[in-house]
């Protein structure tokens, strides 16, 4: 399950881990696939992803995730996220 909380407010929606292209554990690295999130109109946008050298000077995008807190999830028979509260 993948989070998405639009820019950085009080609401969080979801979607399916739908495949993993790219594991790199000596990297500490994985790329994953999803599936649509759980709310119309909610997109996420791709990112592209390189393992290339690029050259000096290029715009980059670097991403660390802290662990967020959760207060409490809801998970349905299936095993599926019905709700939760986060922070």
């Amino acid at each position: 399950m993948v989070f998405v909380v639009p820019a950085n407010g009080n609401v969080a929606f979801h979607a399916p881990i739908t495949g993993f292209p790219v594991e790199r554990s000596d990297l500490d690295l994985a790329v994953l696939e999803i599936g649509a999130l759980s709310t119309a109109g909610i997109h996420l946008p791709a990112l592209p992803v390189t393992f290339a050298s690029i050259p000096d000077g290029s715009s980059v995008l670097t991403i660390g995730f802290p662990a967020p807190e959760i207060m409490g999830l809801s998970i349905d028979p299936q095993g599926n996220y019905v709700g939760g509260q986060f922070f």
